[in-house]
């Protein structure tokens, strides 16, 4: 487990007491709820299923698919202070502290298994990937979401480039989108083909899914660089 990784979360989430904010996400509500109707559609959830959410932080997400599926939901962070918040907001939500390389549960615990907006976090990737596929009992859905695409990056840098000259004019918001690129978690670009390339070499179905379109984080669209990725454990 990456401890400094661990520690930054954990000071994020007391630093930002908010559901939304504990785990970087802007501060539309609607936009998350759209991305929760968008996931419990990608993993087939219906009442009958046992759904983990790896790297939960708040669970605020976690709750809205509980709500959107009746399905019964777990959630695993690995920063404390994430967990406290999930246990505060929604009580009847069982939340463990676990890393999502070795997460505390046997295997074919889950029909369904969720890891959102943390795989960019993850350095062991493919022995992350082996152990959210062993937890889930055949047939089953995997859906690492949110996943920055190496190939798409330039999206992301054309929509700075084009908000480069407005924010030269005002520097005080030019300050706090600097402020805040220096404060938040680095993460890296996923090589998509290369993920799913690994996932089908395992035995497994996966495909690449867009995001709702025009979703977008903190006033950028993220829709046009990140993508989920299903994988069907049969």
């Amino acid at each position: 487990m990456d401890q400094a990784a661990q520690r930054k979360w954990d000071e994020w989430a007391r630093d930002h007491q908010d559901l939304l904010g504990s785990v970087e996400r802007g501060p539309d509500a609607e936009q998350t709820r759209r991305v929760a109707a968008d996931l419990a559609e990608k993993l087939e959830l219906g009442p009958e299923d046992r759904l983990l959410d790896v790297g939960c932080g708040s669970g605020l997400l976690l709750s809205l698919l509980q709500v959107a599926s009746g399905a019964d939901v777990f959630g695993v962070d690995f920063a404390p202070s994430q967990l406290a918040l999930g246990r505060h907001h929604f009580p009847d939500i069982p939340f463990a502290a676990a890393c999502a390389e070795a997460v505390p549960f046997a295997d074919g615990s889950f029909t369904k298994v969720l890891c959102y907006g943390v795989w960019h976090y993850v350095e062991f990737w493919q022995e992350t990937l082996d152990r959210l596929v062993a937890l889930v009992r055949p047939p089953g859905i995997v859906l690492i979401g949110d996943l920055p695409s190496r190939h798409h990056r330039h999206r992301l840098y054309l929509q700075y480039f084009k908000k480069l000259p407005s924010l030269l004019v005002r520097p005080g918001l030019f300050m706090r989108k600097l402020h805040y690129s220096q404060e938040t978690s680095h993460w890296h670009w996923i090589d998509l083909k290369e993920t799913r390339a690994y996932v089908e070499s395992r035995g497994h179905r996966a495909e690449v899914l867009p995001q709702p379109k025009g979703h977008r984080q903190y006033g950028s669209v993220t829709h046009v660089y990140r993508f989920d990725l299903k994988v069907r454990v049969e």
